[in-house]
């Protein structure tokens, strides 16, 4: 059945189905911990009680794992799936109809897969790119080869900081640079050694100096 609904792209109706067959999971198991009060298997509050508390036996715990995997996943999971979340990064090339092209994707998208989906835009902020000619880059490029030895490699770092809002309202030049690795940042893993650290300040440092003297040659 699900097969069919999903080869159709019927998704509403594959979410009226799942629902149905949750409620009715849910009656047919309170129907069944009733009548098996009038059995040899009935619970008296003891037990609950006891199912109650913070304590698992471990010689029950392989039978946990197989009550898991034959259940399989949680009702919250299973109306997971019908939910769909488009959700998009910074674009290569942004414009001002972004968020029409968002709205137009997320409209076609509920029509033909026959589910409603809301969205709203919280905060924006403009991506910024500096000219790869610019002093500040030129400064930077060289001080990296004095100290690495090596030419640097300019990247566009997708998502948003300070250089976004001091770059487009100030219209100026700016660049992100600082030691460590960048697919690291704001994650568990974000570390800088000592030897990165110090390497980075010289950088910094032979930076300005180039920054001076590529300023005083404009003159």
């Amino acid at each position: 059945i699900t097969w069919l609904l999903l080869y159709f792209g019927s998704y509403r109706s594959l979410e009226r189905t799942l629902l149905a067959m949750v409620l009715f999971f849910s009656f047919m198991t309170l129907i069944i911990a009733l009548a098996m009060q009038s059995t040899e298997y009935q619970v008296n509050l003891n037990q609950i009680s006891e199912g109650l508390s913070f304590s698992l036996p471990t010689e029950y715990l392989p039978l946990a794992l197989a009550v898991f995997g034959f259940t399989g996943i949680s009702y919250g999971e299973i109306m997971a799936y019908t939910y769909w979340c488009l959700e998009k990064g910074y674009a290569e090339n942004t414009s001002n109809d972004i968020e029409e092209k968002i709205t137009k994707i997320i409209n076609e998208m509920s029509i033909k897969r026959e589910i409603e989906v809301l969205y709203s835009v919280i905060d924006e902020t403009e991506p910024f790119e500096a000219a790869h000619n610019s002093p500040l880059v030129r400064a930077l490029t060289l001080s990296i080869l004095d100290v690495e030895k090596k030419r640097p490699m300019l990247i566009r770092k997708t998502g948003t900081g300070d250089m976004n809002v001091i770059g487009n309202q100030l219209k100026i030049p700016v660049i992100t640079y600082g030691p460590g690795d960048p697919h690291e940042a704001h994650t568990i893993d974000e570390k800088v050694s000592i030897e990165e650290f110090v390497k980075g300040i010289e950088i910094l440092k032979k930076s300005l100096h180039h920054l001076k003297r590529l300023h005083d040659r404009t003159k």
